[in-house]
């Protein structure tokens, strides 16, 4: 999370979603995102969101999660992940 969105997380989620992923899928500059669902990252329902709207735009999906810490994300990876 960059420091200058730590305060909002959720308007830097709506900017990944809304504006980054859509210009990264036009623009073919990469066939997946990665989601870093961790502690004091990203949450389990904002990497989900996030996840769901780079399939959505037919990227692929890479989470990280509960590599550090338990956060309660790699248990349900599976439902949305490819």
């Amino acid at each position: 999370m960059p420091a200058e969105h730590r305060g909002a997380p959720e308007r830097y989620v709506d900017l990944v979603v809304d504006e980054m992923l859509p210009k990264v899928r036009t623009q073919g500059i990469a066939r997946f995102a990665d989601v870093f669902c961790e502690p004091g990252v990203f949450t389990v329902p904002q990497a989900r969101r996030i996840g769901l709207a780079a399939k959505a735009l037919g990227l692929g999906v890479k989470l990280h999660a509960d590599e550090l810490d338990g956060s309660g994300g790699a248990s349900w990876r599976r439902n949305w992940v490819r």
